[in-house]
């Protein structure tokens, strides 16, 4: 059975009264599936998201195996329970941040009452110790390669990729001696993204908010290289990859897991 993202939350815009517009989004993990709700403050209730939850598998004539949803929401847990459905808050819900990414670019501000929220993110901290690999190194992989990677005997996730087989997706490998400790480690923080941030730090997002500093570069070359990898995310719309290997002549990583970052500007 499928599992689907989710997300309900109150966008950046007003409606007419001033107050904030509740939207939800639902795609499949496999991308084939969307569908979309807006309710205004006073209709946010479990009865509307199970309403709604029941009209999309209506539509789409299945019942998830699971929800993953973004945002934090008791209501939408409690909805889940009713139906019966296991769910739990992940930011590795990379289709429905796809789709949040697009309409916050391109759709909340068209509308009269877009009302912009200021990012914010915690200051990044060291990584912690079960996390730090004896080397590591930026790599690359074309995107016919990587979906054809099965994490059944692996640590990690592979999503579903809408690229081109030729596309060139960048990646992150740390090598340690400790590779199978590091990715059960890893598996359960859920990384999110990597990013070579103020052209200082490398930093990895994980879990409901952490961002841990792998390395601040002070080669120049690999400052060329984490800046590499940051464009590389261009072509391959944000998607890159995180894996964890023994050594650099192991055949097969320990770890294996695709990300998803906001694309540069």
């Amino acid at each position: 059975m499928e599992t689907w993202e989710i997300d309900f939350a109150a966008r950046p815009w007003v409606d007419a009264q001033g107050k904030k517009v509740w939207e939800l989004l639902v795609c499949s993990r496999s991308g084939n599936y969307r569908y979309f709700a807006q309710c205004s403050q006073k209709e946010v209730t479990r009865a509307w998201i199970l309403d709604n939850l029941g009209k999309a598998m209506v539509e789409s004539g299945q019942k998830p195996g699971q929800i993953r949803f973004l945002s934090p929401s008791g209501m939408l847990e409690q909805a889940c329970i009713q139906l019966e459905i296991p769910s739990r808050m992940s930011r590795r819900v990379f289709w429905v941040r796809r789709w949040l990414y697009d309409r916050e670019q391109n759709v909340y501000p068209t509308y009269e009452g877009y009302c912009p929220q200021p990012l914010s993110s915690i200051p990044p901290q060291p990584l912690p110790d079960p996390l730090v690999a004896q080397r590591w190194a930026f790599v690359s992989l074309c995107a016919a390669d990587l979906m054809g990677i099965s994490t059944d005997r692996l640590f990690g996730e592979v999503f579903p990729l809408d690229l081109a087989p030729e596309t060139v997706v960048p990646g992150l490998v740390f090598f340690s001696p400790r590779a199978t400790a590091m990715a059960a480690w890893m598996q359960g923080v859920e990384p999110v993204a990597v990013q070579f941030c103020d052209k200082e730090r490398l930093i990895l997002e994980a879990g409901a908010g952490e961002r841990w500093v792998v390395v601040r570069p002070r080669d120049r070359a690999i400052q060329q290289e984490a800046s590499l990898f940051e464009e590389r995310k261009i072509p391959s719309q944000g998607f890159h990859f995180l894996a964890i290997q023994a050594g650099v002549d192991s055949e097969e990583p320990t770890g294996f897991w695709t990300l998803w970052d906001t694309p540069p500007s």
